[in-house]
């Protein structure tokens, strides 16, 4: 849905066609999706564009729905609970957490260039340009409209906190990943934090 123009109800329909095209490939990353979208909702834009966004969500989440309910459904019968069990195992969180806060800053995995599991190399340090003009745009915040000035300020702190979360239960505040991983509902399903 376009926020800058009025939605309608075929925006409404061809996000709900994106949506579901999204959870086909990877359910985990419309989970994502779908916590930075309600964030980005409720802090940048004003009361207004919420109505018009919840007025045609529900045709987002029918849409959803019918085309994926073949697969719903059954979850549903058979308790969800019982078919992603072995997710929750937190010892296996320590053990994927390859990556240090520098690696994650950098948006450098700790495996490239081989790839191989396990074997973690040095920081890169053509890789920590990255950061440095991707946050570049907080030098120019001050000329910007106010929902520009939040856009900016929101995307530059959902990178910081995905940064630290990249890093897994290395320190620093590793408990807080470990925290979250036993108890916020569907973290579990991200048992690599890279």
């Amino acid at each position: 849905i376009k926020f800058h123009n009025k939605p309608s109800v075929y925006s409404a329909l061809y996000f709900g066609l994106l949506v579901s095209l999204q959870i086909l490939f990877d359910p985990r990353i419309f989970f994502l999706s779908a916590i930075i979208l309600f964030l980005y909702i409720v802090i940048v834009l004003d009361f207004k564009k919420i109505r018009e966004v919840l007025r045609f969500a529900p045709i987002t989440l029918i849409v959803v729905f019918l085309l994926h309910f073949f697969w719903i459904i059954p979850l549903l019968i058979f308790k969800f609970s019982q078919s992603v069990g072995s997710f929750g195992v937190s010892p296996s969180a320590k053990y994927f957490s390859f990556a240090q806060f520098e690696d994650a800053i950098s948006f450098l995995h700790p495996n490239f260039p081989e790839n191989i599991f396990g074997k973690v190399y040095f920081l890169k340090s053509e890789f920590l340009l990255i950061p440095i003009i991707a946050f570049l745009s907080l030098l120019f915040i001050a000329k910007e409209k106010i929902w520009k000035k939040k856009t900016i300020l929101f995307f530059a702190c959902l990178a910081l906190v995905g940064a630290f979360l990249a890093k897994g239960t290395n320190e620093p505040f590793g408990v807080s990943y470990k925290f979250l991983f036993d108890y916020a509902p569907g973290f579990s399903l991200f048992r690599d934090p890279t």
